[in-house]
């Protein structure tokens, strides 16, 4: 079993800090995404008009994960809810050092590092040319500081996916290494 640490008389395992911190962050943040989701999900099933998500709507020049996402918005709004109550759940279960949670974390956040790596491909297909959609009735000077704008948000996701990557792979590393794993056992 992992270092031990002796108060009031009795032995306690040591429990680390990086287990109890992922854990209070991600209950805090599956709480708050709980909300905001069962708002969404009220606003999409309730007062949304079906007619109003029709990706006819959108007019031409729509990337095609716009199109996408508008036509499944609510199929893929309750799949986040799913998501971020099994999140939730594990989340209680890695404050309570149950190693099924230990290992949702470690394949959770290695798919969100695959997720984060494979939809840097699909930027052009949810980021639009301002040509696309604003026509070619544009000044040329405004639609070159559009065309830059594009380039920086392009470069702000590539830059904020390889972060989480390198993130969500030093929190795995560190749920798989030894001091961690005999806090679990």
């Amino acid at each position: 079993m992992g270092d031990l640490s002796a108060r009031d008389g009795a032995l306690k395992p040591v429990r680390s800090n990086l287990v109890t911190g992922l854990a209070w962050v991600s209950i805090v943040a599956c709480a708050l995404l709980a909300v905001g989701l069962a708002l969404e999900l009220v606003t999409l099933f309730w007062l949304v008009p079906p007619e109003a998500l029709s990706p006819e709507r959108l007019g031409p020049g729509m990337p095609a994960g716009v199109v996408f996402v508008v036509r499944y918005l609510r199929e893929i709004s309750l799949a986040a809810m799913l998501v971020v109550w099994l999140t939730l759940w594990a989340s209680v279960g890695l404050l309570r050092r149950r190693n099924w949670a230990r290992w949702f974390f470690v394949v959770a956040l290695s798919v969100g590092s695959v997720w984060n790596l494979v939809g840097l491909f699909f930027l052009p297909d949810f980021i639009p040319s301002p040509q696309a959609i604003l026509g070619n009735d544009i000044p040329a000077d405004l639609l070159a500081e559009l065309d830059q704008m594009v380039r920086n948000m392009i470069w702000a996701s590539i830059g904020s996916s390889l972060l989480f990557v390198l993130l969500h792979g030093w929190v795995v590393w560190s749920l798989v290494t030894s001091p961690v794993v005999e806090e679990f056992a």
